[in-house]
């Protein structure tokens, strides 16, 4: 037992700090396998007893005015968790539904040249996500079809040697991404083209690397940093760009979650801390409002919903504790936990009622959020289990759960698949070729994820037919006719408007211009278009011109 207690010992006080839910990628694997191998007892005993020392670092939609800076067009998926209280739920996804998950295929991948911990995110018609590589990636979100591979619109590249192993953010134009050479990069959406290289419009420093995914709310750019603290940066910054005010803590700091005018930040100290948006100023330093005490390390990052904050730690529970619980720095206790079997590294989502977490012991938690009161423990409403680690945070949108797994594939489960604390079956998987820490964004009817084969993932509904329109109409020798493409689905939902990723052909062999089609001899014509192994066809009469 002692020896072992001590390689636990020191798996734990060697790995370095995790980014969100771990998702610093082959610098969080250790401790992952480790919390699912080893019985819960040890795990636990070896949390509370081992003395960990602090880590040391190893084209965009119009804003709304009503949301502000932060969010994006409806269905974009623009920050980590879909927004800067990590939520982690898109009420704007219509197109996948339990119905139709089941028919899930891969529509394309994209490569970068290293692991991509990093969760994607969505905005304007582009995916952005890091990679171990340093680079910052933008892909068209319909860039291939059918399992087809990607190149970016652009590249961004942060420090030599560096990694960026957490989600980029989107808001006002603008690409924020964090880097663990220290600094936060700010990239202008459209900055290239033709998979050219940018340059950022700034970058601000902090005391360490940076392995968290920025929150941009009200104008400030939050960040945590592997020196312990969190950083305020302004959004229009200069360059460099100097903090508006920071927050320190006793350890390694996640994806701050704002909400109400208050920042979150779990720690590695055991703690989660409420900071005041508007704390100081100048760069000064910035006191909590509260703290909240689990019995773990924390790498999961906080979610803020419904007057709760929650977060999940290494002591296998999750917790929730009421946002203003407290004043003047004092501690909070919890409303109530949730427990799981292993350590929690995966940032709770929230949707309808219930909070989502994945946890190292396989399987993705479902709680009510009023399940119990007064700090008691709550039983789950049910359990979905996938084959390895869970480190990824759940994504949820119209009725389904998605979740990466570190058995190489992505889950969907439905929301409301089984009561009780019952096991549900999973709805679909598909394979991302290696271990996944990254979590799923949801987008317009496409699921992306990251994945350690150094690609980015595309799921959507595969093409089924194509409608063509005008069906039948005529012309006369000379003129030309313009043509649009409807898709469908195998279930013969309607996919929208494909006119753009279709080639069309008249008579099978000679092409057309775009979608317009001209051909020069009278008679009846077959116009065809053709989007990967989906097809449709109209009827085009030409009649002869004037002699």
């Amino acid at each position: 037992m002692k020896s072992m207690m001590s390689v636990v010992s020191r798996t734990l006080g060697s790995v370095a700090r995790g980014s969100d839910d771990r998702q610093a990628g082959r610098r969080g694997r250790s401790l992952a396998r480790w919390a699912s191998l080893l019985p819960a007892s040890l795990l636990l005993s070896g949390l509370l007893l081992v003395a960990v020392a602090p880590f040391v670092a190893p084209l965009a939609a119009p804003v709304s005015a009503s949301c502000g800076l932060g969010c994006g067009s409806a269905g974009d998926w623009p920050q980590y968790k879909n927004g800067p209280a990590h939520l982690g739920y898109n009420g704007a996804e219509t197109t996948l539904s339990t119905s139709n998950v089941p028919y899930l295929a891969k529509a394309w991948t994209g490569a970068t040249t290293d692991v991509v911990s990093s969760s994607p995110v969505v905005a304007g018609g582009v995916v952005y996500v890091g990679s171990n590589d340093g680079k910052l990636y933008a892909f068209p979100v319909g860039c291939a079809s059918g399992g087809g591979t990607c190149t970016p619109i652009w590249t961004g590249a942060t420090g030599p040697g560096a990694q960026i192993g957490a989600a980029p953010a989107v808001a006002g134009g603008v690409v924020y991404v964090g880097s663990d050479d220290g600094k936060l990069y700010a990239f202008a959406v459209g900055c290239n083209s033709g998979g050219g290289t940018c340059s950022p419009i700034w970058t601000g420093a902090t005391g360490g690397g940076i392995d968290t995914a920025p929150t941009v709310s009200g104008g400030v750019v939050y960040v945590g940093s592997t020196d312990d603290k969190v950083y305020a940066f302004p959004v229009g910054c200069a360059n460099p760009c100097t903090p508006l005010w920071y927050g320190a803590t006793a350890g390694g700091v996640t994806s701050p979650a704002v909400a109400g005018n208050v920042v979150y930040v779990g720690s590695s100290d055991d703690k989660l801390r409420a900071f005041a948006v508007g704390c100081a100023t100048g760069g000064n330093p910035c006191s909590p409002i509260w703290t909240g005490l689990t019995g773990g390390i924390i790498t999961s990052s906080p979610m803020v919903a419904g007057g709760v904050v929650y977060v999940g730690s290494w002591d296998q529970k999750l917790w929730a504790f009421a946002v203003g619980c407290a004043n003047n720095g004092n501690p909070c206790s919890p409303i109530w936990t949730g427990l799981t079997g292993a350590a929690i590294y995966s940032s709770p989502t929230v949707a309808n009622g219930v909070v989502y977490v994945g946890s190292t012991d396989h399987k993705l938690w479902a709680f009510a959020v009023g399940c119990a009161i007064n700090g008691n423990p709550c039983t789950p409403v049910w359990t979905g289990a996938t084959g390895w680690s869970i480190t990824s945070s759940p994504a949820v949108a119209n009725g389904v759960v998605y979740i990466a797994s570190e058995d190489s594939k992505l889950w969907a489960f439905a929301v409301g698949c089984n009561s009780g604390g019952s096991p549900c079956s999973s709805l679909w998987s598909g394979s991302v070729g290696a271990y996944s820490d990254s979590s799923p964004a949801v987008s317009n009817g496409v699921i992306y994820v990251g994945s350690s084969d150094h690609n980015v993932y595309a799921f959507d509904l595969p093409l089924d037919r194509l409608v063509l329109s005008p069906s039948n109409t005529t012309i006369t020798a000379g003129g030309s006719q313009a043509y649009t493409a409807e898709a469908f689905d195998v279930l013969n939902n309607d996919l929208g408007d494909f006119t753009s990723a279709t080639t069309f052909a008249y008579d099978t062999v000679a092409a057309c211009s775009t979608n317009s089609c001209s051909p020069t001899a009278a008679g009846v014509h077959t116009v065809t278009g053709t989007d990967g192994t989906a097809t449709g066809t109209a009827t085009l009469h030409v009649n002869a011109g004037a002699l």
